[in-house]
C-alpha cells in the first residue's frame, strides 16, 4: 500500500493536482484519494482503474508492479 501511496501523490503533485481535482476528474469522493494517499485504504479495482485513467498511467505502475 505504500508505493501505492507514493506513486499516488507523486503523479498528482507531477500534474500540480490537488486532491480534489483528481477526485473530480476520476469521479471518486475526495476522502478517497486522502485515505489512500494516508496509507489508510486500498481502492477497489475499479476505483484504482477511475485514478489511473485520470493520471494517464496505469494500475500495474501504481501498485508498483512496473517501473516508470
Amino acid at each position: 500500500m505504500e508505493i501505492l501511496a507514493q506513486r499516488l501523490l507523486a503523479l498528482r503533485e507531477a500534474k500540480n493536482w490537488s486532491q480534489a481535482e483528481l477526485a473530480k476528474k476520476a469521479s471518486i469522493p475526495q476522502g478517497t484519494i486522502s485515505k489512500i494517499e494516508q496509507k489508510k485504504l486500498m481502492p477497489r479495482a475499479d476505483t484504482l482503474l477511475k485514478i489511473a485513467v485520470a493520471l494517464n498511467s496505469t494500475t500495474s505502475y501504481l501498485l508498483g508492479e512496473t517501473a516508470a
